[in-house]
């Protein structure tokens, strides 16, 4: 079971030490401090009536709450972070150098549905399971391959010559016995379900002798034609159905077994892709976010110059906004790095090699709605019962051992089978006519029972028993276990999702009253009662409380993803 780790990010209050860290103390009294240090923990629980107040959406990029659909901010081509280099050496800024890693190409956007479909035909981890599928199938054939009839030709021409002895010269006539011979036969095999063994032979042989010759010289030669047929039906090992036919049941399981086994692995990749399409979400959303405080801190490094040429502004406040603009641009190289880590994480797994003309894969799926009504326990355990393609695997191998089981039993038994035969034979100087004669003359027939007792106690069919019993209580507790670990996956991801829903819901009010401490920070500042610093501070905590609320939206995306993976679900929201 894929496990997810959900983190909250970054609070407000380590914003706001962060930030606080990396700049000088704004130009206030004491008691002014005081106040805005301790505004920062209550600020969660103030009520706020104004609408907030956002920097103008760009195009493609929409800021929605969290009870409605959340489109993902796709940067336009033409905005890129303008850079300002920090120099050192020297206190001065070099702006307009650029952002720090070089824009990708821009690429189409794919949703998590052309994933999946890229998935299931390129990765590398389901094609070696449909290998192994077809190796379970060809071993169905292979154990069925027992019943198909077996037919035998042979033909065979023979000269020999032995020498005669005192006795053997009375009647053959010659001291050197010779014989030639032309032999044809034909048989065929065949063993059925319940144990019987039959096979059919049908033969001819062409025959001349010394001894024949000596009798008559123009004898022709003679033709002997025969056929047979024996039964053999064991009636102890061996002897039903339900034994001779279990290797191939065997085997017909093993096959759904590695059947179920391939669409669990698929699953498992599946949501391993989701989790991974929505980490590359986040990734995108990161550098949105700061692609957005390199356009605020430059906005408002606009503004600060101006104040400055104006005498209204000490210039260490100019510096404090230059110094954030670098740790901005510093912040988007590294989410800029994330992303592509994330991208090339799921070109790795469909398979597709990163060159320099792919760039960074964008995705444009929105993120899921929030659901008011989560499934129970005892509804998701009963689903995944019947759902789960593992545990179903698991269920096949344990049957499998059920009739390995009782293959292995039947053959402590001794063997005793019933054998018959029947046959007619012919002799004629033709082939033909060999063959009529055979109705002139009786059939011969045998009819009776074979057994055999292996001694001392027959020590590896029992071995053979002992082995299956453990394998068939091994295969018993892997069920087991694994209902167990079903059971508690599924209270784990109900409450990963719960969680995840709980704080969405509190990160959007959190970042609404963020949006309106930005709009009366603007107000300060015009009534010059606050500071560009704290106006800088103020717009980089709403920005970050933005990022936190579509981490709490991602967190949700992928406990769900996850609550389907546990209850047996997840392929059937992309079939």
């Amino acid at each position: 079971m894929l496990r997810l780790t959900l983190a909250m990010g970054l609070s407000l209050s380590a914003v706001s030490a962060q930030s606080a860290a990396s700049t000088t103390p704004p130009i206030q009294t004491p008691s002014e401090r005081l106040v805005a240090a301790a505004d920062l923990p209550n600020m969660v629980g103030e009520a706020i009536q104004a609408a907030p107040a956002q920097p103008p959406a760009e195009k493609g990029e929409q800021a929605q709450s969290a009870d409605e659909n959340v489109v993902i901010p796709t940067p336009p081509a033409n905005q890129q972070p303008p850079g300002a280099i920090a120099e050192f050496a020297v206190s001065s800024w070099c702006a307009g150098a650029g952002s720090v890693i070089a824009p990708s190409p821009e690429q189409p956007h794919m949703t998590l549905g052309q994933l999946i479909g890229l998935l299931q035909r390129h990765n590398a981890t389901l094609q070696t399971k449909q290998l192994a599928q077809q190796s379970a199938e060809a071993a169905v054939q292979r154990a069925k391959g027992v019943f198909d009839p077996l037919v035998s030709f042979s033909l065979k021409r023979s000269h020999q010559e032995e020498p005669n002895n005192i006795e053997e010269k009375l009647t053959r006539y010659t001291s050197i016995y010779k014989t030639d011979s032309t032999a044809v036969s034909m048989s065929m095999s065949k063993l059925f379900s319940s144990g019987l063994q039959l096979e059919a032979e049908v033969s001819e042989t062409k025959l001349m002798t010394s001894t024949m010759k000596t009798l008559d010289a123009n004898e022709p030669d003679n033709h002997r034609a025969s056929y047979s047929l024996s039964v053999t039906q064991p009636l102890l090992r061996d002897a039903r159905s339900s034994v001779v036919e279990a290797p191939v049941r065997a085997a017909e399981l093993g096959h759904k077994a590695a059947e179920h086994e391939r669409l669990d692995t698929q699953s498992m990749v599946t949501a391993e892709a989701v989790i991974a399409y929505h980490d590359l979400v986040l990734a995108q959303h990161k550098v949105a976010a700061m692609q957005e405080k390199i356009a605020m801190a430059n906005r408002l490094l606009g503004m600060a110059e101006d104040l400055y040429k104006k005498g209204r502004l000490p210039q260490s406040d100019v510096w404090e906004v230059e110094n954030s603009l670098s740790r901005f641009e510093t912040a988007l190289a590294e989410a800029q790095q994330g992303q592509r880590e994330q991208s090339n994480r799921l070109r790795t797994m469909i398979m597709q090699s990163q060159g320099e003309d792919l760039g960074v894969l964008q995705v444009a799926d929105v993120l899921p709605k929030k659901i008011s009504n989560l499934p129970t326990l005892t509804e998701s355990v009963e689903q995944a019962y019947a759902k789960r393609q593992d545990l179903k695997a698991k269920r096949m191998l344990l049957k499998q051992q059920d009739e390995q089981l009782g293959y292995s039993e039947n053959q402590m038994l001794p063997r005793l089978d019933l054998v018959a035969s029947y046959g007619r034979s012919g002799l004629a100087y033709d082939g033909l006519d060999a063959f009529e004669g055979m109705k002139d003359l009786s059939p011969s027939w045998s009819l009776g029972v074979q057994a055999s007792v292996t001694l001392n106690g027959n020590k590896q069919a029992k071995a053979d028993v002992q082995s299956a019993r453990a394998k068939r209580e091994e295969a018993a507790l892997a069920v087991k276990s694994l209902e167990v670990t079903i059971t508690n996956d599924i209270d784990t991801s109900l409450n990963a999702l719960k969680s995840a829903c709980k704080r969405w819901k509190y990160w959007d009010k959190v970042a609404n009253r963020e949006e309106q401490r930005v709009v009366m920070e603007k107000d300060r500042v015009k009534a010059g009662r606050s500071d560009v610093r704290q106006l800088l501070l103020s717009e980089e905590r709403a920005i970050d409380a933005r990022q936190v609320l579509k981490e709490q939206q991602v967190a949700f995306a992928k406990a769900q993803a996850l609550l389907a993976t546990a209850q047996g679900t997840l392929l059937e929201q992309f079939h």
